[in-house]
Formats: C-alpha cells, structure tokens, sequence
C-alpha cells in the first residue's frame, strides 16, 4: 500500500484499536516511520507562499471555521490535493476542483504532505471519493463531512493495510503534525482562541468563592 510519511503515525495517535488489528509488518511500518518522524525533507518551498495559488499536489489542507476554531481550534475545513495541485474539498454536493485559495472558508492555514507511490492510483483515489459524495448529505458531527471525504480517499488507498481511517483521526493528526503554511495562518489559527483564553481565564480565575 501506499506510504505517507505524515498520515501514517495518525493510526497510533488516534486508532489504537485499528493499531491493533494491522498485521505484525503494518505494525513494524508503522513503527518505523514514528521512529524517523519530524517533518518530511521534501516538503514543497512553494506550498509556503505561490503554491496556495497555483497547486498544492499530494497535501492534505486545513483552513480554520471562524468563530468554532476560536473556541475549538481543532476544529476547521479540510481537503485533499490531486497530482496537479488542485484541492477537492467537499462542502455538500458535487466536488469542484479548485486552486488551494479557493478553498471553503478561506486560504489553507495547515497541510500534511503525502508521499504517493503512484500519483495515478492517488488520483483516482480522490476521483472516486468525490463520485461517492456527490448525493451524500453533510452532517459535520455525527456524519459525513469534509474530513470523512479526506479519509475516505485514505481507505480507499488502504494506507498501511487499514481502511478505518476517520475524521477524529485525521483531526488529531492534523493538530499535533500539521505545517503551517505561513506566520499570518499561525496568527489565523491561534489569535482568537489565544483572545477568548485571555477573556476567559481571569473571569474564571478571579471568581469570587
């Protein structure tokens, strides 16, 4: 199966009872990327600046959902990019491809760069992840949405040998591992929740007993 360096450690992150059903080889793998896991030495300089605008390819991409990521900034917009670069992120409906800037919400603030064994097969991944998702209907808590489109393109790649990925999963993996794509996405992803903390901790703090 296809290998990524930043999506495999989610399955020890999050799904420690998908861990425990992969084979004693998934577990190994698994293991071995942990072991070398930083960042990826490939990572795209122009995802950091042009490559919002002209393409994005094989990055998994986060955009914060102002006001919820000021009170839950786990919490945001995700879609996957194709070979070409173009962002397929579903909103309801039928899936159109766009430029990472057009993206739900607003411009990317976080990604996971993937490593695909066959671009080709990756494509085709997506492709049939948006089929399965023209007519579905968008439930962000307890059904599907833009994250369980993004897992969706995973299970059908059986990445590392499981098809259960889900969107707690990739939330999590996208909040301890996700790269910034620049110092104002930082500031956008962080200064309400960092503005709603410092309202709201003296308020609880200094609460008279």
């Amino acid at each position: 199966p296809d290998r990524f360096h930043l999506v495999a450690p989610s399955l020890a992150l999050v799904s420690g009872v998908q861990f425990m059903n992969c084979t004693e080889e998934h577990r190994r793998l698994i293991h071995v990327h942990m072991s070398s896991f930083k960042h990826p030495v490939d990572i795209d300089a122009d995802i950091q600046g042009s490559g919002l605008v002209t393409g994005a390819p094989f990055c998994i991409m986060w955009t914060p959902i102002h006001p919820i990521t000021w009170f839950l900034p786990f919490v945001g917009h995700m879609g996957i990019c194709d070979s070409t670069g173009l962002l397929h992120d579903w909103g309801g409906g039928p899936v159109q491809p766009c430029p990472p800037s057009g993206m739900l919400f607003g411009r990317p603030c976080r990604y996971l760069k993937c490593m695909p064994s066959d671009p080709a097969v990756f494509d085709a991944a997506i492709a049939q992840a948006d089929r399965e998702y023209e007519d579905k209907l968008h439930l962000m808590i307890c059904g599907h949405d833009c994250h369980t489109h993004v897992a969706r393109v995973l299970n059908i790649l059986n990445l590392c040998g499981c098809r259960c990925h889900n969107k707690v999963e990739l939330a999590a993996v996208m909040f301890f591992c996700g790269r910034y794509t620049s110092f104002c996405a930082v500031l956008s992803t962080w200064l309400g929740f960092a503005v709603v903390m410092a309202i709201t901790l003296p308020l609880v703090l200094l609460k008279p007993v």
